[in-house]
């Protein structure tokens, strides 16, 4: 019977530790998201990549419980996609985080909980985002950092936690844009874009760059 019970035991331990990981599909539409949640309940981490690129995708409730995602994350081209607050739990992308031509997200308020990206972050050519100071808690993007043509973004305060960049730091296209402050802690980046953003001043925010092994281009 205590081994019965002892196999038992080992048996719900394995089904649990297997319901923590999960795949998810290519998310085109919101009703694959609303069923990712109700076919995974217990899903913390994502194996693999996430994509999410639908029209009609309204919300991203389905993905309120994932910590974890070890591939790239892509939130791109959701027209009707206002709010990333149900990524509330997300504290750690392994790959590459890109979020691009959502035209009405105003701001990335629900990637609060967010503190590593190993691979980088991409933020581009979001028409109504104006900050991304709902990435508070960012300290590492590892080997990329790029904030490129975002029409009415005024801030990369936000960044101030970063303090080195292995790859490529681009901030261009930003005309909106009036400091580089938030750079102001970034000591090593290997090239670096900054460029077209027509109400910057100065390059005060980059006073702390002290290693770069590649190109500067300053426009």
């Amino acid at each position: 019977m205590k081994k019965f019970y002892l196999l038992f035991s080992v048996y719900l331990f394995a089904q649990y530790a297997i319901a923590q990981n999960c795949s998810a599909p290519a998310f085109t539409t919101q009703q694959q998201l609303d069923n990712f949640k109700i076919q995974n309940p217990g899903c913390k981490t994502i194996t693999g990549d996430v994509t999410i690129n639908g029209s009609n995708i309204t919300n991203l409730n389905g993905l309120s419980n994932i910590t974890t995602v070890t591939g790239n994350v892509m939130i791109a081209n959701n027209t009707a996609l206002s709010s990333l607050s149900e990524l509330g739990a997300l504290t750690e992308v392994v790959g590459l985080l890109t979020i691009i031509e959502n035209p009405i997200l105003p701001n990335v308020d629900g990637l609060g909980a967010l503190v590593n990206i190993y691979d980088g972050i991409n933020v581009e050519r979001n028409n109504a985002l104006t900050d991304l100071s709902g990435l508070q808690s960012l300290s590492y993007v590892g080997t990329y950092l790029r904030a490129v043509y975002n029409p009415v973004l005024t801030s990369v305060e936000v960044f101030n936690k970063i303090t080195s960049v292995t790859y490529f730091l681009s901030v261009g296209a930003n005309p909106k844009l009036e400091s580089l402050s938030g750079l102001r802690n970034i000591t090593t980046a290997s090239s670096i874009s900054i460029a077209l953003n027509d109400k910057l001043p100065n390059l005060d925010g980059l006073n702390s760059l002290t290693n770069t092994t590649g190109y500067l281009i300053t426009r």
